[in-house]
């Protein structure tokens, strides 16, 4: 994989990435919801999402990414999670990715870059799919408790 100076650049800052994405979810008005989630798991899932990325982006199937996010979802429904807060949460992690890949890329060459863009394309292309399989969760979650 070209990327792959990127995925390893992102799991090797995984700890890092997910604290700093943790502490935005915290403080942000968008995301009031998750201070109600405990700070250890709400932590573990953001740094298991970036230190598994380059696995998530490249190995997965649709249907990986459709269990992982579905759960995500559900628990968040569960947890009171107002649906536009996760919504908005998936695009804080994106928007914290990009933001760090920006700081930290340098393309040494036009195939280096190639592959970069490549990385991001893909990029987008997971957070999407997650975006959307975390929502199908959620509205499962939430037919299923007004049902009861």
């Amino acid at each position: 994989m070209l990327g792959l100076k990127f995925a390893r650049l992102i799991e090797k800052h995984s700890q890092r990435l997910g604290e700093g994405l943790a502490h935005k979810l915290r403080t942000s008005e968008r995301t009031e919801g998750f201070r109600i989630i405990p700070e250890e798991e709400l932590a573990r899932d953001i740094v298991r999402l970036y230190a598994n990325l380059a696995d998530w982006i490249g190995m997965r199937t649709e249907q990986d990414v459709e269990k992982r996010y579905r759960e995500i979802g559900r628990r968040r429904a569960e947890q009171g999670i107002p649906a536009e807060e996760l919504v908005w949460a998936l695009v804080l992690s994106k928007e914290h990715l990009w933001h760090f890949l920006q700081r930290e890329s340098t393309a040494d060459g036009a195939l280096e870059l190639f592959g970069e863009l490549d990385f991001l394309l893909s990029l987008e292309q997971f957070f999407d799919r997650a975006t959307y399989h975390a929502m199908a969760g959620y509205s499962g979650a939430k037919k299923k408790e007004a049902a009861a």
